[in-house]
Order: structure tokens, then C-alpha cells, then sequence
């Protein structure tokens, strides 16, 4: 990217990073490394015109949570 003149990084995270849930810690705090990684990279790459974005999508219900019941219960709460 450099060599072009810039370009584009994109990184996909999660609204864990920045909502707590309960049951869900270590999955929480691997999502907010990957956001804080993505800021340090950005402000890193500025200068070389590399824009670096952080995508932080909501739930999606695609059957997991049926094997938490307990996560489960209290995501059907909010």
C-alpha cells in the first residue's frame, strides 16, 4: 500500500467490544483487542494515507446461543 500511495484496511470486530455481556469475557476482550489494534494501526498508518476502519456489527441470531441457555435468557431480556 505504501508503493501505491495509500489504500484501505478493514477490520471486523463486534458490538462486544464495546457492550459487555455477561458469560461472554474472554470473546469481549478479544474483540476490543482487535478495535484497539485497529486505532493503533491507524494512527500509525495516517501519514501514508492508508485508511483503517473497524466494523462493529450487532447480533446476529444464527443458532448459537441455543447451546447457552444462561446467555441465551438474558440476551431475549434486552
Amino acid at each position: 500500500m505504501k508503493q501505491n500511495g495509500g489504500g484501505a484496511i478493514a477490520n471486523m470486530v463486534s458490538m462486544v467490544a464495546r457492550v459487555n455481556l455477561p458469560f461472554n469475557g474472554s470473546y469481549g476482550a478479544s474483540k476490543a483487542a482487535v478495535l484497539s489494534l485497529t486505532q493503533a494501526v491507524r494512527a500509525e498508518l495516517a501519514a501514508q494515507k492508508t485508511l483503517v476502519l473497524a466494523v462493529l456489527p450487532g447480533a446476529i441470531d444464527i443458532g448459537m446461543g441455543k447451546s447457552f441457555p444462561v446467555r441465551l435468557k438474558y440476551l431475549q431480556k434486552k
